[in-house]
């Protein structure tokens, strides 16, 4: 897979080196999505990927999803954050289908992006308890302190799965724009 990501992407710069973001995204996750149909695609395996592109001058951000789970977006305004999901969805990677959703928004000084895997709000606790987006959002409105959010999301998950074997893997990565 990551071979093929890094094709995918090579390609697609080639192929659209001035395009604008989207179809950047477009065009690597359609390229990726060929490879794995081509190879991972015959024995029924299939990936889900959230690609995202933001232009740090300008906070002008695009993400395309190919099955994944959708970011999280915080935005700070005077004093209070908002958090809500970024829309879409979309065909899984290996899947041949080259339908996925898209999302082009603008990021301000403070702003949060949450990306993570289903994992992280997929696995259970011992009582069937999930960290799911009511539960991430409150993490997210705490504190604005990108490391404090973090932490509360580590700390919170070392609590709920401690000694659990999980079913999925876990991984999450919180991103502050700063502006240009």
């Amino acid at each position: 897979v990551c071979g093929a990501v890094y094709s995918a992407e090579t390609r697609s710069r080639q192929l659209s080196h001035q395009a604008p973001a989207n179809e950047q995204l477009q065009m690597a996750a359609e390229a990726l999505d060929s490879i794995l149909s081509t190879t991972a695609g015959r024995t029924g395996r299939m990936m889900s990927m959230c690609f995202l592109s933001i232009d740090l001058k300008t906070g002008r951000a695009c993400a395309l999803n190919a099955g994944h789970t959708w970011p999280i977006f915080a935005r700070y305004n005077g004093g209070s954050i908002q958090c809500e999901k970024i829309p879409g969805g979309g065909s899984l990677l290996g899947s041949g289908k080259h339908s996925y959703g898209l999302h082009e928004f603008n990021l301000e000084p403070g702003d949060t992006l949450l990306l993570y895997t289903d994992g992280l709000v997929e696995n259970e606790g011992p009582q069937g308890e999930v960290l799911n987006f009511r539960k991430l959002k409150t993490f997210l409105t705490q504190s604005a302190s990108l490391n404090t959010q973090m932490e509360q999301i580590e700390k919170s998950i070392r609590t709920l799965w401690s000694g659990l074997k999980l079913s999925d893997d876990v991984t999450f990565l919180g991103i502050r724009y700063s502006g240009s």
